[in-house]
């Protein structure tokens, strides 16, 4: 990993998953921001910037590609991650259209989150080379 942490912004409504993929990503070395709905997530995006945005999309306040669109407003260079229990065709279409790097549907392993984590800042570096 490189020498300064890479900054994760990871949002989901369901304290379980937040809390266990949070402690995940920290092991692993990344610096994360855990939002529990849209509304902190807009707060944080407002303040720091993020290597990686993680972002559930089924959330009460606000859906996660709403999100992602107003995150690309601040960062249009920011990499995603959508996290669904629900894929359906026209959030894949979405997704498409923001350049979103991968789905995680639920249920996931913590191996596969660190997985997906790591090729989209990998995605990320690439894309963000001059």
């Amino acid at each position: 990993m490189d020498e300064q942490a890479k900054r994760i912004l990871l949002v989901d409504d369901e304290p379980d998953v937040l809390e266990i993929c949070s402690r995940a990503l920290t092991r692993a070395g990344y610096e994360v921001r855990a939002a529990a709905g849209a509304s902190q997530a807009r707060d944080y995006l407002a303040q720091e910037r993020f290597d990686l945005a993680v972002l559930d999309i089924h959330m009460p306040d606000e859906d996660g590609i709403s999100l992602l669109e107003h995150a690309h407003s601040v960062d249009p260079s920011l990499t995603a991650v959508l996290i669904t229990g629900y894929p359906a065709v026209s959030t894949v279409l979405d997704s498409v259209r923001l350049n979103v790097h991968e789905f995680l549907v639920k249920p996931f392993t913590l191996q596969r989150l660190l997985q997906v984590v790591a090729s989209g800042l990998a995605a990320s570096s690439e894309q963000n080379k001059p």
